[in-house]
């Protein structure tokens, strides 16, 4: 069990094992006029939502959890994270009861804008980001260093900018999309963005399941013919491949880190039987499940 602690400058550590779940509504007191903070919490399985003024990072580290805020449930798994504009409420469940690792950052008033310069508003579309290796190295660089106690003020402000450049970098690269679209108007293509992302973060937090066209087209609120069209014009795949590509990530995680036999591996990552496992493996990676379980 980790010691609570506070650390001065622009960096907040709170372990909920030693803290109430009442402390997660300090955040309201945090000077985030003048600092950005860090929350780093284990062991939990739930926390009551916390209203942020400002623009925040959630990530997940060993296991999965929902982001909740609005009338959106998402899911984040190890290696994503999802940005959230000012002013929401935010609160995060462990997925299935399980207990989480869970990182926010909460970023100072005026540093995203000054970070995106001439590219406002900065999060045009709010997103579950997966794969982004650049964000994930340095959001764990930050937390090794929390662990060990570093408390350069200066150092850790420096870390937020770094973060917040590439993720800025990162969701005006998506906004680059929109010039696949054939819809004139650039407010109407941004909307559909906006739709697209939503039923994408749809099908990442609900991909183990048997999700049909009509399902998926329903988060965004478009007929199943349209959304496929407008779906496949933004991420260049079929719903299909898409999800098969993340079932096929979330089989190779579990090959490699757990020795959970083939048949249970096949349910949780999406698979109607061990069979298509093994095909989407050799599709994907190549090898059978057995040998990327030996690699």
């Amino acid at each position: 069990m980790w010691p609570a602690v506070m650390v001065s400058g622009p960096m907040i550590l709170r372990d909920a094992h030693c803290l109430p779940k009442a402390a997660f509504a300090e955040a309201t007191r945090w000077p985030l006029d003048r600092e950005s903070c860090l929350q780093l919490t284990r062991g939990v399985r739930a926390a009551p939502p916390v209203s942020w003024p400002v623009l925040t990072l959630h990530a997940v580290w060993f296991g999965s959890a929902l982001l909740c805020f609005d009338d959106r449930r998402v899911r984040i798994d190890e290696g994503d994270y999802f940005c959230v504009n000012a002013g929401r409420a935010v609160r995060f469940e462990g997925l299935g009861g399980a207990s989480v690792r869970m990182l926010t950052l909460a970023f100072r008033r005026g540093l995203a804008e000054a970070v995106a310069g001439s590219r406002t508003p900065v999060i045009q579309s709010e997103h579950i980001v997966t794969q982004d290796r650049s964000v994930a190295s340095a959001l764990n660089y930050i937390c090794r260093n929390v662990e060990h106690g570093f408390a350069n003020q200066h150092w850790y402000e420096e870390q937020y900018q770094f973060v917040l450049e590439r993720v800025i970098a990162r969701q005006h690269a998506r906004l680059e999309l929109l010039d696949r679209l054939d819809t004139p108007r650039r407010s109407s293509r941004l909307e559909a963005l906006r739709r697209i992302d939503r039923a994408r973060d749809f099908m990442l937090s609900n991909f183990e399941l048997p999700l049909t066209l009509r399902e998926i087209a329903q988060q965004a609120f478009l007929s199943p013919f349209h959304f496929a069209r407008l779906f496949r014009q933004i991420e260049g795949v079929t719903t299909y491949e898409f999800l098969q590509r993340r079932r096929a990530s979330c089989a190779l995680e579990l090959l490699t880190s757990t020795r959970l036999p083939l048949e249970e591996v096949a349910r949780r990552a999406g698979f109607n039987s061990r069979i298509t496992l093994f095909r989407v493996c050799k599709q994907f990676f190549e090898r059978s499940p057995s040998a990327l379980r030996a690699a």
